[in-house]
C-alpha cells in the first residue's frame, strides 16, 4: 500500500460537504490514513472542528493538501493562492472549472497537482 503523502488537511468552505469532509477527518471512527484537520477557511462558518478559521493564504501555508468546497464565484481566488504556493488542491466545486477557465491556465503554469471527484 502506498504511503499517503498528505498530512496536514485544510479545507476552504465548510459548508454542507466540506463539514461533512471536516467531521470525517476529526472522527475517530473514520479514521483516515495519518490525514488530520489542519485549519478551514471560511467568513461564513458556524462550526470550526477545533481548528483555526484562517485566510486562504494561511490555510495554503499551513496544509499539505486543500480540498476546496466553495461556491463556484470563490474558487478562483483560492486557486491562485493555492498554485502561488505550489500546493495540491481537490476540487469539489469542479464546474467552477469550466466557468473559470483562468483555474486551468494557472494549473498550468505551477507544480500544483489538482483532483476532481
Amino acid at each position: 500500500m502506498t504511503a499517503i503523502p498528505y498530512k496536514k488537511i485544510g479545507i476552504a468552505g465548510v459548508g454542507a460537504i466540506g463539514s461533512a469532509v471536516a467531521r470525517a477527518l476529526n472522527s475517530e471512527d473514520k479514521h483516515i490514513g495519518s490525514m488530520q484537520l489542519e485549519c478551514i477557511s471560511d467568513p461564513y462558518a458556524k462550526e470550526h472542528f477545533g481548528v483555526d478559521n484562517v485566510s486562504f493564504k494561511a490555510l495554503t501555508e499551513r496544509s499539505d493538501l486543500i480540498i476546496e468546497c466553495l461556491p463556484a464565484d470563490v474558487v478562483p481566488e483560492l486557486a491562485k493562492v493555492v498554485f502561488d504556493a505550489g500546493k495540491d488542491i481537490i476540487f469539489i466545486s469542479a464546474a467552477a472549472l469550466l466557468n473559470h477557465p483562468e483555474i486551468l491556465k494557472g494549473l498550468r503554469v505551477s507544480k500544483s497537482k489538482a483532483y476532481l471527484p
